[in-house]
């Protein structure tokens, strides 16, 4: 697929707001990342999950959504089945099963003391939560200052019963089928940590980030380690393009899924190679210097660079030429092949 800039949202959960992804957002922005944080409407997660869709497709690009707590619910609902979507991160988040609620997963492990600190308002479907402000500080961001949290505490977002309740919709989970990232505190007072590791195991993780003494507001406390994740949820830069240009293309997932264990039981070399082909036709069907193929021939490239020992795919290589033209880099790329 041509080479497209993907753009990472981040959805932010319940008790917060747009502005608590700051941290993150700036330092993304310095990684020449579009991003967009949502203000995410905490009303139910079938009707929340359809507003983030109606985004993703009025973004038109390909995205990564970054899902904070109850966020990590809408994520993996608005997900499902939509093929813009290449990525998750789930940020001190939920990873919901099909049918499971945020209420049902927080008592799944002990050691969560939200309900404690929650007051509760009328609303016409029912009640809403919020957490006392006095509490805010100690529950919610305990790792912040009190500047942080107090302000936080005065712009929370409450969050209705209806939502905390609602099973997961979906009967195929966005997690089972794309590639997924996590990133935790160890001393989250929402969310047990226990229940954090158990949906990051379960999700089979890309890659897990467990920061020692980070509280439930992660990207307030974290926000390089959650940064960390969602670059590597968007890929990198492709050499030569815009520094925006991350594309994830599945030859990347399966080098990915497979690098750990290149002997393996030989799966690797065809599935590799189909995807490959299937690149190079429609970088080829493009033309020579066409951004798809110079894309495909760089994933193509690493995979090579890394398995030489394993895969011999001169034969391809040749193809990529056929298809770029004479280009320098080649050489180099497979020089002791």
């Amino acid at each position: 697929m041509p080479a497209q800039t993907v753009t990472v949202l981040l959805i932010h959960g319940a008790f917060a707001e747009s502005a608590s992804w700051n941290p993150v957002l700036t330092r993304l922005r310095a990684e020449s990342v579009d991003v967009v944080a949502v203000a995410n409407p905490l009303r139910s997660v079938s009707g929340d999950a359809a507003y983030v869709r109606d985004i993703i497709t009025g973004i038109g690009t390909p995205v990564v959504l970054v899902g904070h707590s109850y966020g990590g619910m809408v994520i993996t609902e608005a997900a499902a089945g939509n093929d813009s979507v290449v990525g998750l991160v789930y940020a001190s988040a939920f990873a919901p099963e099909s049918g499971e609620s945020a209420f049902e997963l927080s008592t799944k492990f002990p050691g969560s003391t939200l309900g404690d600190v929650l007051v509760t308002s009328p609303v016409p479907t029912g009640v809403e939560f919020r957490i006392r402000p006095g509490d805010f500080h100690r529950q919610f961001v305990a790792d912040g200052s009190e500047a942080e949290a107090e302000l936080m505490a005065l712009t929370q977002r409450p969050v209705t019963e209806v939502a905390l309740a609602e099973g997961l919709p979906t009967a195929a989970p966005a997690w089972k089928q794309l590639p997924s990232w996590f990133v935790f505190g160890d001393q989250d007072r929402n969310i047990p940590v226990e229940l954090l590791r158990f949906m990051a195991e379960r999700a089979q993780s890309k890659g897990t980030r467990e920061v020692a003494g980070a509280s439930h507001a992660i990207s307030i406390g974290a926000p390089d380690q959650v940064t960390a994740a969602i670059l590597d949820a968007v890929g990198p830069p492709v050499e030569g393009l815009d520094p925006g240009c991350r594309p994830r293309s599945d030859i990347y997932h399966i080098m990915e899924e497979e690098m750990s264990d290149p002997a393996g039981d030989g799966t690797f070399l065809g599935e590799l190679e189909t995807e490959v082909k299937a690149e190079l036709d429609l970088a080829e069907a493009s033309g020579p210097g066409e951004v798809v193929g110079e894309a495909s021939a760089e994933w193509l490239y690493e995979s090579i660079e890394v398995q030489r020992e394993e895969i011999g795919l001169r034969s391809l290589l040749g193809a990529v030429e056929a298809v770029e033209g004479d280009d320098p880099r080649n050489d180099e790329r497979t020089a002791g092949l």
